[in-house]
C-alpha cells in the first residue's frame, strides 16, 4: 500500500481538520484526527503537492498545556513530545532513528549534584520511555 493522503483517509476515514500550508516553500496538506484517549494530542499527516505522506506524528492540541517538569526524572511517557523535551533541556544526542522511532540521549546534572545521562525514545515524535544511567561526577568510576 502506497503512503498516500488517499489511503490514510480509507484506512483512518475522514480527518478532524484538512487544511494547506506552505512546508519549505512548497505546497503541503496536513491531516489532523483527534483520539479520545489522548485529548491533548491530535495525530498529523503531512502530504506534499502530489499527496505522498511527507511527515506524521503526534502533535500538542492548541488548548493543551505543555506540563511544566523541572528534571528529566519528572518526564512522563505519553505526555511529552520531542519538540517539548528539546525546548526544555536543550539539544539531545541522535541515537537510532528509525522512522517513526527515534532514540535519543541527553545529560543533566541531578541535585545531588550528580551527572546522568537519559535514553529518551520516541515514537511518532510522543515519548514512550525514560531510563537513567548515573555517572561519577567527574565523568569517570572512582
Amino acid at each position: 500500500m502506497k503512503r498516500t493522503l488517499a489511503n490514510v483517509k480509507k484506512f483512518a476515514g475522514e480527518p478532524a481538520v484538512e487544511e494547506t500550508r506552505w512546508l519549505d516553500g512548497e505546497r503541503a496538506t496536513s491531516l489532523i484526527y483527534h483520539f479520545e484517549p489522548w485529548p491533548e494530542f491530535d495525530f498529523e499527516v503531512v502530504g506534499d503537492a502530489n499527496g505522498f505522506w511527507i511527515d506524521g506524528g503526534f502533535v500538542r492540541r492548541e488548548d493543551s498545556e505543555v506540563p511544566h517538569v523541572e528534571a528529566p526524572e519528572e518526564l512522563e511517557p505519553w505526555r511529552h513530545l520531542l519538540s517539548e523535551v528539546r525546548e526544555r533541556f536543550g539539544p539531545l544526542e541522535e541515537g537510532d532513528l528509525w522512522y517513526p522511532f527515534e532514540d535519543h540521549g541527553l545529560e543533566s546534572r541531578g541535585a545531588d549534584d550528580v551527572m546522568y545521562e537519559y535514553d529518551v525514545k520516541f515514537s511518532w515524535r510522543m515519548l514512550q520511555m525514560i531510563r537513567v544511567d548515573p555517572r561519577w561526577p567527574d565523568g569517570r568510576p572512582a
